[in-house]
């Protein structure tokens, strides 16, 4: 089964959260620009068929990409995971980077 997660952070900025997730897990993110993703982002294609994006909540047309957390200000999405608790100890409680904010199937 595979697992969608949501993560946000309220105390870390984007370049921060980079750095620390490019050193866990020893890879290195695409650095890009979105409208649709609050312009600069990073996104990170796992050979595990894992995929990461680190992204403003903030869209530049001033839409929220997540309605449901209007004041977490970064978001992390990690897809396509068949193993969701490491990532929620990775990013809650190994870096503490952010909290846990949704996980779907």
């Amino acid at each position: 089964m595979k697992w969608n997660l949501l993560f946000g952070s309220k105390t870390h900025d984007m370049d921060s959260i980079h750095t620390e997730l490019s050193a866990c897990l020893k890879l290195r993110f695409k650095a890009g620009e979105g409208l649709y993703k609050g312009g600069d982002y990073y996104s990170l294609d796992m050979e595990t068929g894992e995929y990461v994006l680190i992204q403003n909540n903030r869209e530049l047309e001033d839409e929220l990409a997540e309605e449901a957390f209007p004041d977490v200000p970064l978001l992390i999405y990690v897809t396509g995971t068949s193993d969701p608790d490491v990532w929620k100890d990775r990013i809650v409680n190994q870096l503490a980077i952010g909290e846990f904010l949704r996980q779907k199937e």
